[in-house]
């Protein structure tokens, strides 16, 4: 099996964005949830998982925003500072 490499500080500026951009008919809650998993297996299996945090305030009353899942998905990963080491 072949392997390749990419920039994986590439990949987390990218996902960022993505999980930053307003929902749409094609930037949906699932959409971004993939993004999430994706990138979360990426970062940690390269030992580059620095953690995040949440774009929106933890503190919204309203509950269709917690019911359909957008707190979960407007988040920001941070950069591990030893990633372009």
């Amino acid at each position: 099996m072949s392997r390749k490499t990419f920039n994986v500080s590439e990949m987390l500026d990218w996902a960022n964005g993505i999980l930053a951009m307003p929902e749409s008919d094609v930037i949906t809650p699932e959409h971004k949830q993939g993004v999430i998993h994706a990138l979360d297996h990426i970062l940690h299996a390269t030992k580059n998982y620095h953690g995040f945090g949440y774009l929106d305030s933890y503190d919204s009353e309203d509950p269709e925003f917690a019911i359909n899942g957008r707190k979960n998905v407007r988040r920001v990963y941070f950069k591990n500072p030893n990633l372009n080491k």
